[in-house]
């Protein structure tokens, strides 16, 4: 029997920072996919970024690196990836986070993306 005969994984292209893997025979063959890719430079530094982020801000798919962070003229913090773009107001609660890069998460509220965790480096 193959290994892998039974691992189906695909890379979100939207967000680079997901691999959804299902039917994972075994996690010693999940982990060996997970190298494997890491090794070849599939996976970006944000998909083993999921290892850190609190499970009550991430469902494995809604937190990443922010690409652009700048302030609006109200003082609002403005982050975004991609298409994705949520302001943040100076009251929000914000975490520090430990690869000193700015970073994150999101829900869908129905009216577009609102923050549930933002992680900024600790001098920011």
């Amino acid at each position: 029997m193959k290994p892998f005969a039974n691992l189906h994984c695909r890379i979100s292209t939207a967000s680079l920072t997901l691999l959804r893997c299902r039917k994972v025979a075994s996690l010693k063959g999940a982990r060996g996919v997970l190298v494997a890719l890491s090794a070849a430079g599939l996976l970006s530094p944000g998909a083993l970024a999921h290892s850190w982020y609190p499970h009550r801000c991430c469902n494995d798919m809604d937190c990443f690196p922010a690409e652009s962070t700048h302030r609006d003229g109200h003082g609002n913090l403005v982050l975004s990836r991609g298409r994705i773009v949520v302001r943040i107001p100076r009251s929000f609660p914000i975490e520090a986070s430990p690869d000193g890069k700015v970073h994150f998460c999101v829900w869908d509220s129905g009216w577009g993306y609102e923050a549930r965790c933002v992680f900024l480096p600790a001098d920011s």
